[in-house]
């Protein structure tokens, strides 16, 4: 080999040694802003939602071995309701509380960990598909594309890593798409079809690379059409024996979408889906760009129900149409632009309300994947500012500078945002408290602040600051049923904090009246009713409204309980005995209504019938301090032999705890 030859061999080693350790570089760099931005994280708690899936979900304090009831059961559960198919998002929760118990900043960690690796993921993806455009080009975007506030939502909310895991498994999914359309081995099809599945089993919105997949082949592939049809084809059936399978043996969801997350679930009017849907588009467009405030819900009336005719709405249309007809003309010539704009649309398309309805009408975890369209367009425009051409590889120093300074000067206040957002997010309260001054419309925003308010009024002894929250309480709750007076479940959680907070059982009866009148089919505003009556006592009322209750709640224990001691307290031995004796028959293995009637029978100073229930009681179910008056009480009467089977009886209850 001749010098010459040596010497150009030597050159494009050392140049692929200066791509590898420049690769390396931008991925350190993306790992360590990742951690600056949400780092501070790691010292929140639990916040929004995040009970689902957290540290009160039964079925996650089960760890591991729960892992097959998690694939087999619904997502969430909250009292009756049950809701979503994501068993892999609350599998990642099962094992972290197997491993560490519940520790909310390990999960915060790795909800920066999964972001970290999406950035990795998103810049390596970016790479291939501009590998003919400046290497800052891909490293921008990347930047932007992490630090935007709006994906605050997503990680620092435990509940949401299940975004981050479907829009993870999308890339991962796109990534072996592309290697196969590039090297057609077909371990690559495999290994992105796995991803989709586990992306699907993750939630549901990763159906949205279903139109992005063969978008991406088209700009950046030489695939042919027919190929990217039968890839497309392929990936369909993937996601609907997927999405279909696990109904075959679920339940189907029990989750009733109420009018204050979104109205358009009862409106049939396409004219009013459309106006709404612009308007919530252009909303979305303004947080993109200028990301403040930032909410953790919106709902109704934050976002108005309006027809095409609303001003803002037009403004809308002209400029969603706009850019659509710019991004159909470049479509051909494969232009940058007409990319970032299809899949900005695209990505948007489902949450428009337009097809249909999205629960809280906006929400900024809906802009994940939709703002990668955004990043890329905005890095683009910057390029074009300085008229540097982001297709040159290389850049010369006096032109990139000013592309790099720009590029600072949106970083910076992002990432400020961001970091500042994280903060919000800390807990319930610290959220509420910061969000609810910009969402006096949203119905359910005041309804969380109030709730999570008479939460924390529990165990506190501070005269002044209950006094002041207990305010903030009753304003909350009243300015939501101002929004939506037909409220019921408002009413109801007013009635509750009057009645079993401030005991003010007047205006509880009043709030629990109109529930029921707003909805008469719902059971639990009667029992809170009956016992409001119950603690007036009103003793007819309560016992009426006890069995309505029932009526829809057949065989409720614990009603059948609570009207038992309301017919005691009415003086009603008789009917006290017989709602027990139902409990009986309803619960054939509890205690209780043996226990409910011995006190009965004590009250009214007959010990020994007392006594003879109470026995029955501990044969069903052993409670030591029963079984320890049970042994007092022979004791007393010389009867030594049951003086020591109870006093036995009760060290067995005490070693069974």
């Amino acid at each position: 080999m001749n010098k010459a030859k040596k010497k150009l061999l030597k050159k494009s080693e050392n140049k692929e040694l200066s791509i590898k350790q420049r690769t390396g570089l931008n991925y350190l760099i993306i790992i360590l802003f990742t951690l600056i931005l949400y780092g501070n994280t790691a010292y929140n708690k639990f916040s929004l939602d995040d009970h689902n899936v957290t540290y009160i979900n039964q079925t996650v304090q089960k760890g591991i071995k729960a892992i097959p009831e998690i694939f087999s059961t619904k997502y969430a559960t909250e009292g009756e309701l049950t809701y979503g198919y994501r068993p892999l998002s609350k599998v990642t929760y099962a094992i972290e509380y197997d491993i560490y118990g519940i520790k909310p900043a390990i999960s915060h960690i790795i909800n920066i960990l999964l972001y970290a690796f999406t950035g990795l993921l998103l810049f390596t993806i970016l790479k291939k598909l501009l590998s003919g455009y400046a290497a800052y080009f891909p490293l921008f975007i990347t930047l932007v594309f992490l630090a935007h506030p709006v994906h605050t939502e997503v990680v620092a909310s435990l509940k949401n890593r299940e975004e981050i895991l479907s829009f993870l498994f999308g890339l991962l999914m796109l990534n072996a798409i592309i290697n196969y359309s590039r090297t057609n081995r077909n371990r690559q099809l495999v290994w992105g079809l796995l991803f989709f599945i586990l992306g699907i089993l993750s939630k549901p919105t990763i159906g949205i690379f279903l139109a992005l997949i063969p978008l991406v082949l088209y700009f950046f592939t030489d695939i042919s059409t027919k190929k990217i049809l039968l890839l497309s084809s392929a990936i369909l059936a993937v996601f609907l024996v997927v999405i279909i399978l696990p109904r075959l043996f679920i339940s189907e969801n029990v989750r009733p979408m109420m009018f204050y997350e979104n109205p358009l679930f009862f409106e049939n009017s396409m004219w009013l889906r459309i106006g709404t849907g612009f308007l919530a588009l252009l909303y979305y467009l303004r947080l993109l760009v200028f990301p403040h405030p930032l909410l953790f819900y919106y709902g109704y009336d934050m976002i108005p129900v309006v027809n095409p005719g609303n001003i803002w709405v037009m403004l809308s249309i002209i400029f969603h149409l706009a850019i659509l007809i710019y991004a159909i003309y470049k479509i051909r010539e494969k232009h940058i632009l007409s990319f970032a704009i299809l899949f900005y649309l695209i990505s948007m398309a489902i949450y428009s309300n337009i097809v249909l309805p999205s629960p809280g009408i906006i929400a900024e975890r809906y802009l994940l994947t939709a703002s990668l369209g955004f990043s890329i367009t905005l890095i683009w425009f910057i390029f074009k500012i300085f008229r540097v051409d982001p297709k040159v590889n290389e850049i010369p120093q006096n032109k990139l500078i000013p592309v790099i300074i720009l590029v600072f000067l949106i970083l910076i206040p992002y990432s400020v945002r961001t970091i500042t957002r994280n903060k919000h997010w800390k807990n319930y309260l610290t959220l509420y408290e910061r969000d609810i001054r910009y969402l006096d419309k949203s119905v359910k925003a005041n309804v969380l602040y109030a709730s999570a308010l008479t939460v924390d009024l529990s165990g506190r002894f501070d005269a002044e600051g209950i006094q002041k929250d207990t305010t903030l309480i009753k304003k909350h709750y009243k300015r939501a049923l101002e929004l939506w007076p037909e409220n019921y479940e408002v009413l109801n959680n007013l009635g509750s904090f009057y009645a079993y907070t401030l005991e003010r059982y007047d205006s509880a009866i009043i709030c629990f009246e109109q529930a029921i009148r707003y909805n008469p089919k719902i059971a639990e505003p009667y029992l809170n009713l009956a016992q409001s009556f119950r603690k007036a006592r009103v003793y007819n009322k309560a016992i009426e409204n006890f069995r309505k209750f029932l009526e829809i709640k057949p065989g409720n224990t614990y009603a059948l309980t609570e009207m038992g001691s309301c017919y005691f307290e009415m003086g009603d031995l008789h009917n006290a005995i017989k709602a027990n004796e139902e409990l009986m028959r309803l619960a054939p293995a509890s205690d209780l209504p043996y226990i409910n009637i011995g006190n009965f029978y004590l009250q009214s100073s007959d010990t020994l019938t007392a006594i003879h229930y109470w026995e029955q009681a501990v044969e069903k179910v052993p409670q030591v301090k029963l079984c320890v008056n049970l042994s007092n009480f022979y004791r007393n009467k010389g009867d030594m032999n049951k003086a020591r089977h109870y006093y036995e009886l009760s060290l067995t209850a005490e070693k069974r705890k």
